[in-house]
């Protein structure tokens, strides 16, 4: 059945067709793209915590004039004015925990947290995705992990303990007294180097992917007018160079199978062409001559046998 259907149709067909897994393609990897795009934007938010941890630990913590939280307490005299002033020590932890408090009360729409199953501060409870996170890192060589819950796309990254992190998070009796009497103290002790101590956690507020893929589109018009034209361009060539001159050439054939006259135009047609439809037209051509050259033959010649006949006939009339 679909060998009776002409190459016209069957051509437009495939091409709607092609049109389909291109789409596809197109589509996953626009999603690709935008997932990677977030990705990086997450790991970028990792390694500045990363690097301001790095920081305060290279300069064994930082001292405040303010004590909403502190690990240590010092009182010193200002050089100027002799005034006493109170100072407050927060190691790397603390003072990351802080910073990433500032950032959420702010603009900004990636948040951090460090968490970690085994926690000190219940401000660092994990929450379900940050659970399924560490189960999902530890012992496992992924560096990373990520997915979108709730039209936000949440990343993990491990952190692992190092010899100057056990000062307060190996065995607990041998936690500095300020860390024992912080407030609130949950647990967080008992780790050995090399232990995974938590992730930092980033969440970014995202538009929804179809928002974002109807946004690019919309600001790509001139884009998918090129994609058109690069469609309707094949189409063009297919159809007006190949398509519609068999298409002549077939309707040519057929008047000269039942011995109709049909015109076939071959005079802007060199004999030295490479075009294949052209040479087809030539061939076609020549046929055609040979077909009405040997047909005209035939007439003549069967308009004298037939004039013949009557002769003889007539002659065989007048003798009998």
């Amino acid at each position: 059945m679909l060998n009776n259907i002409s190459i016209r149709i069957r051509f437009i067909f495939v091409l709607l067709v092609m049109l389909v897994p291109n789409g596809a393609a197109y589509f996953s990897i626009f999603k690709d793209v935008y997932e990677e795009e977030l990705r990086n934007q997450a790991r970028i938010v990792v390694n500045n915590v990363e690097s301001f941890s790095a920081w305060v630990n290279n300069n064994g913590g930082v001292w405040v004039t303010n004590d909403r939280s502190y690990l240590g307490h010092k009182s010193l005299i200002d050089a100027d004015t002799q005034e006493p002033i109170e100072m407050y020590s927060k190691n790397p932890a603390l003072a990351t925990r802080e910073f990433s408090e500032q950032i959420a009360k702010s603009d900004s729409p990636a948040t951090f947290r460090m968490t970690s199953e085994n926690y000190m501060n219940p401000k660092n409870k994990p929450d379900a995705f940050e659970s399924e996170a560490i189960t999902a890192l530890d012992g496992n060589i992924n560096t990373e992990y990520y997915k979108m819950v709730d039209g936000n796309y949440r990343y993990a990254k491990p952190v692992f303990h190092k010899e100057g992190c056990l000062r307060c998070h190996g065995v607990r009796e041998d936690a500095p007294q300020a860390v024992l009497d912080f407030p609130n103290l949950h647990d967080g002790f008992n780790f050995k180097v090399g232990d995974l101590a938590g992730v930092i956690s980033v969440k970014l507020k995202t538009v929804s992917f179809t928002t974002r893929l109807t946004n690019v589109l919309l600001g790509s018009l001139l884009e998918i007018g090129l994609i058109a034209l690069s469609f309707i361009l094949v189409l063009w060539f297919v159809w007006g160079l190949i398509l519609k001159p068999i298409n002549k050439l077939s309707t040519v054939a057929d008047s000269v199978s039942k011995g109709l006259h049909s015109d076939l135009n071959t005079n802007n047609i060199k004999d030295s062409t490479n075009n294949e439809v052209y040479k087809l037209t030539l061939a076609l051509s020549r046929l055609k001559n040979s077909y009405e050259y040997t047909a005209d033959k035939y007439s003549k010649t069967k308009a004298i046998i037939e004039k013949a006949k009557r002769k003889k006939q007539e002659r065989k009339n007048k003798e009998g």
